[in-house]
């Protein structure tokens, strides 16, 4: 098996580009019908926003993604992850997930990530830290 270098300061990003189709199947399958996800009018009557936002829920799965396939990588388990949602993620906006080692604890197998997340215009949207445990990876 081919095993990941990883040292801190080591970082991941992706892009995403999120359409309607990928909002209400996230939304069927976790069951969050809040209209200030799906309805145009609730939006405009009732949200703060005026218009629909993206579950930050949906948005933050795929730090999931990122753990496991890049950084650190296979064999990633998610122990903790802390959250914090600082703006609205509109539908149509570009996504842009950055993850970042930040600390590595060898002897547990433990990897702290910072986790932002940024809009269309550079605007931090969410930021988080998460503990990934992973033996596979080998430390520079």
């Amino acid at each position: 098996m081919n095993e990941t270098k990883i040292k801190i300061g080591q970082g991941y990003s992706i892009e995403l580009n999120l359409n309607e189709l990928n909002i209400i199947d996230f939304i069927n399958i976790n069951g969050d019908k809040n209209p200030i996800h799906t309805d145009d009018e609730f939006c405009q009557r009732y949200s703060i926003f005026k218009e629909k936002v993206i579950p930050g829920a949906l948005v933050v799965s795929f730090f999931s993604s990122i753990f496991g396939n890049n950084l650190p990588g296979k064999g990633s388990v998610l122990l903790k992850q802390e959250v914090n949602y600082k703006n609205p993620i509109f539908y149509g906006e570009k996504i842009i997930l950055n993850v970042k080692i930040l600390q590595i604890i060898e002897s547990k197998h433990i990897y702290k990530l910072e986790t932002l997340c940024f809009n269309n215009d550079d605007k931090l949207v969410i930021d988080g830290i998460s503990y990934i445990y992973n033996k596979i990876v080998n430390i520079v």
